[in-house]
């Protein structure tokens, strides 16, 4: 795809009440997810699989086949709880001009976009910091449990005995999500909200804590927020919905691709205290995001 900049005038869409558009959201988000557990579901029984079982056995030990099968079911899930959605909800709404509420039509230049994969990736060594900070903070012992069983179906996905499982992966972990995460957090619910609070900040806070509570992995919450954060400003600062999914992707992926050539010890690997944190690199990060960002806001206000 090729970068450039924006010169076309917008075209105009349909203005609905922001309430309405989140609540016919959540509906079809519900019916999708049900039509994915139920896509699932037939999935697994028709290849020999009972659902409930295989997940609850799930983990690093199981075998190629047990870990296709699962990597399907989230392709499944992704789909239809997030990407179907959302593009539902924007053909709804909008008809004919979707694409233009998705903010799908244009690209920034690639200065812009170069500066904001930046953005995203200097904020690796912050995130760190955040994951840390999370860990430290008590969790009930019901939220525990649930933690566990999410890091043996995360450790189980990520065990890649080949480079097929490494292109599987990037493209189950890596590309859907961050089409589908992004069309339905970034493309309707941040831009919602924005007119909800007619505050795009506020905005792109409140979606990050909704984007980071769906996912149920609360040892995670705050990077995972910090994460929705800077994909939320990356959104705001270039008007074009590629921005995040593009650095959406890269991030996933990145992660896959480090879990690979690890040889799978990432997936062992925590940061629990605070010797683990490379408190320089942190502030480094932190600083080079401050920038980066400065620079991103400064090229939307001459836009403005």
């Amino acid at each position: 795809m090729k970068f450039s900049e924006d010169t076309s005038p917008r075209p105009q869409v349909p203005v609905f009440p922001p309430m309405a558009a989140l609540l016919l959201l959540v509906m079809t988000a519900l019916v999708g997810s049900l039509l994915g557990s139920g896509m699932a579901y037939a999935w697994c029984t028709a290849k020999g699989y009972d659902l409930p079982g295989l997940l609850a056995g799930f983990g690093a030990d199981s075998p190629r086949p047990e870990r296709d099968a699962i990597r399907i079911v989230n392709v499944f899930s992704q789909l239809c709880s997030f990407l179907l959605p959302a593009v539902l909800t924007g053909i709804l709404l909008y008809r004919r001009h979707w694409m233009a509420y998705f903010k799908l039509h244009t690209m920034p230049g690639w200065l812009i976009a170069a500066a904001g994969i930046g953005f995203v990736l200097v904020s690796f060594p912050f995130v760190q910091l955040t994951y840390w900070l999370n860990h430290a903070l008590p969790l009930p012992g019901q939220f525990m449990e649930m933690e566990k069983a999410a890091g043996q179906m995360i450790k189980g996905i990520l065990v890649m005995d080949s480079p097929a499982e490494l292109w599987l992966n990037l493209i189950v972990i890596g590309l859907i999500p961050a089409l589908g995460e992004e069309l339905l957090f970034r493309g309707v619910v941040q831009q919602q909200l924005r007119k909800a609070f007619a505050n795009p900040v506020l905005a792109i806070w409140a979606t990050a804590i909704i984007f980071s509570a769906i996912h149920m992995q609360f040892a995670g919450f705050l990077p995972r927020m910090v994460l929705g954060a800077t994909l939320g400003y990356l959104f705001y600062w270039t008007n074009s919905l590629w921005m995040p999914v593009l650095a959406h992707f890269l991030t996933n992926a990145l992660q896959v691709i480090a879990q690979y050539a690890s040889g799978g010890k990432l997936a062992q690997a925590e940061i629990t205290k605070p010797e683990m944190i490379n408190w320089l690199a942190a502030a480094l990060s932190l600083a080079l995001m401050l920038a980066l960002g400065h620079y991103l806001w400064r090229s939307r206000q001459v836009k403005v």
